[in-house]
């Protein structure tokens, strides 16, 4: 497993160029996340964004929305510690990521498969 370069998921690069987006959907985790690695690889900015998509049919009880807040806040927290940050969208994620790629010239989304 590689390592995470933190200059390469730094928000602030150094780098003008095009930015990449990593989405985070069920996998809200640094460690073993083989979308954010290539995005990092590419060298390019990264943004790292999740969707909370009402409308694909899963609404959340108590517990599942308990879960899904402290995880999100902890993935927060984990990318703060490497100059980055979450950007958390609400809405149906394929237009949402669409018009963030959109709106910041982005030159790929990358995310991980969900089983």
């Amino acid at each position: 497993m590689q390592k995470l370069s933190s200059e390469a998921l730094r928000k602030d690069s150094v780098q003008k160029e095009r930015p990449v987006i990593v989405w985070f959907r069920e996998d809200l985790r640094l460690n073993d996340h083989r979308a954010l690695h290539e995005a990092a690889r590419s060298l390019a900015p990264v943004v790292c964004v999740y969707v909370y998509d009402s409308s694909a049919g899963r609404s959340l009880g108590g517990a599942s929305a308990w879960w899904l807040a402290q995880s999100l806040r902890a993935l927060s927290q984990s990318l703060d510690a490497i100059g980055n940050s979450l950007l958390v969208l609400h809405g149906k994620a394929a237009e949402q990521i669409l018009t963030l790629a959109q709106r910041i010239c982005a030159r790929g989304v990358y995310w991980n498969d969900v089983a």
